[in-house]
């Protein structure tokens, strides 16, 4: 457990330090707007992640251009448990991911290319800080046993911070002048603090008594991801 929290304080030091680092790299940028010669008539837009509104997210953010062609953007959003999805990844994944709810919070700044002359599309790049909350409140999950015919069933719960990285490339299609369409994709890293609470068990489910197991397991990793998506955007 000291382990644990040694790792959460070191962390939360390295997060500090890169958030700082993030804010004057959005100060720089937001310096240097003088630099652009375009004109952009609204300089507000909010938008909505279609991709994980569908998914287990409900989702909205705020972008606010302090240039033509620079901008940062907030989102964030509440992560609700999908049982459709859940039941359907059963069979070929033992994720608990579509399970848990939550919360998100992401900050990102954006640098758009000069839109070609007489084109509807306008790309650009994009770096963003992630940090999101989730858990599950105690429950029965069946894990089948390798090389057998049964399953053993834990009841337990789970909370995870979440701390990322992401690096986007994105397109933007003026539908008008109010609204816009947005699709991206991107690669990123993600540290994450988990805790983990193994209730009870049957060793087989539906058929063995119930034992009191009380373990608690704490852990941390670090993994790469992949991001891809579409937004709907309201310009103001």
């Amino acid at each position: 457990m000291n382990t644990f929290l040694k790792i959460c304080r070191r962390n939360t030091v390295v997060n500090f330090r890169f958030f700082t680092f993030f804010l004057s790299l959005s100060l720089f940028a937001m310096i240097s707007h003088a630099q652009d010669t375009e004109v952009r008539r609204k300089k507000n837009a909010i938008n909505t992640n279609l991709t994980l509104s569908a998914t287990n997210e409900f989702n909205i953010g705020i972008e606010r251009y302090f240039s033509p062609r620079k901008s940062i953007e907030i989102n964030g959003g509440f992560v609700r448990a999908n049982p459709f999805l859940s039941d359907l990844t059963k069979s070929w994944s033992n994720t608990q991911y579509f399970y848990e709810s939550g919360y998100t919070f992401r900050l990102g700044l954006k640098f758009y290319k000069k839109r070609p002359e007489e084109s509807k599309w306008q790309d650009y790049i994009s770096p963003v800080l992630l940090y999101k909350y989730l858990f599950f409140d105690p429950q029965w999950f069946e894990n089948p046993i390798e090389n057998s015919d049964y399953s053993e069933c834990i009841y337990q719960k789970r909370q995870r911070s979440k701390y990322g990285f992401e690096f986007l490339w994105g397109k933007v299609y003026s539908l008008n002048n109010s609204f816009d369409f947005e699709l991206y994709y991107g690669v990123g890293i993600r540290a994450a603090m988990v805790e983990r609470t193994d209730i009870s068990k049957q060793d087989t489910c539906g058929v063995s008594p119930i034992r009191q197991l009380d373990f608690v397991d704490n852990s941390f990793y670090v993994r790469p991801s992949i991001h891809g998506g579409a937004k709907f955007r309201f310009n103001f």
